[in-house]
């Protein structure tokens, strides 16, 4: 009986060490680096309504080894920051969009721009001239750069008829890859790529055979190609003490929400950008290879 005793006094202990250990694998998955987005001359040039509490940033990306690129304010700017100091900042003179794509691909920044119809691309290390390419394609409502079918593309996207929407996939020469229709609303439902991921989870990119998604407020989990989750990784929103970061895919206000646009899935890790109450702007970094 002593000897049970004994090991019933050290199951608290056991308990607290797990939990422990739990947190610091947690706290090893999740990593954020911070800038500032307002009031700091090196701050991230954005939109921020302090009345709503909303900071709007057009675009976001990274090369996933510690260079970072914010495009957002009006007219848009790309802020650059590589091991967290400013690199650069580029006023590029395009007006404020209601949808706009930005994505690095290879050496260059790329910004699809609905309202000017053109495609720009920069240098990514702030190089030469910002080129304005018109876009020759039909009119779109939404757009999207790749990769797309694992080759460097966008997809443009429009309502072709009260029930009826298109998507056009192109490579960066506008050459015409493949083109779909489909029910208004159910554009995933034709797109390989999205084919048995359920309906909650926001899709970013493949991983060692598997699928990395988004659910919830912030869940990271990795699905088989049935549509099972694996494993995942998560923190509410009282851990991450955070707003989203909304984007300008949207044309009123009333509907500006997150989107898969200012999160990337980059070199084995997850970005998600994030702000918070002391005017920082948060971006949280998933280690997927620690999943």
């Amino acid at each position: 009986m002593r000897t049970n005793m004994k090991t019933l006094n050290w199951l608290p202990v056991l308990f607290v060490l797990a939990f422990t250990c739990s947190l610091n694998l947690s706290a090893q998955l999740w990593k954020k680096h911070v800038f500032s987005f307002q009031n700091s001359p090196d701050s991230v040039t954005c939109v921020y309504k302090a009345k709503t509490n909303e900071l709007i940033l057009s675009g976001f990306d990274t090369d996933g080894k510690g260079t970072f690129y914010f495009l957002g304010g009006s007219p848009l700017t790309v802020t650059c920051y590589e091991q967290g100091k400013l690199a650069y900042r580029r006023p590029l003179g395009i007006r404020f969009s209601g949808m706009v794509s930005f994505r690095l691909i290879g050496d260059s920044l790329y910004l699809i721009h609905r309202e000017d119809h053109a495609l720009y691309r920069m240098h990514r290390d702030n190089k030469g001239a910002v080129d304005c390419i018109p876009l020759k394609t039909p009119p779109f409502e939404r757009c999207f750069i790749g990769p797309i079918d694992a080759k460097p593309s966008f997809k443009l996207s429009n309502v072709k008829n009260s029930t009826t929407s298109i998507s056009r996939i192109y490579d960066f020469h506008q050459n015409l890859l493949r083109e779909y229709s489909y029910r208004t609303g159910d554009e995933l439902l034709y797109d390989s790529v999205y084919q048995h991921i359920p309906d909650n989870l926001e899709y970013f990119g493949r991983y060692k055979g598997y699928r990395v998604c988004m659910k919830d407020y912030a869940t990271i989990v990795l699905v088989d190609d049935s549509g099972e989750i694996v494993r995942q990784t998560g923190r509410t929103y009282e851990e991450l003490d955070c707003w989203y970061v909304l984007d300008s895919r949207s044309d009123t206000i009333e509907n500006w929400g997150p989107s898969a646009e200012v999160r990337v899935f980059r070199n084995n890790h997850f970005y998600m950008p994030t702000f918070n109450a002391k005017k920082e702007l948060v971006v949280w970094d998933v280690n997927v290879d620690s999943l």
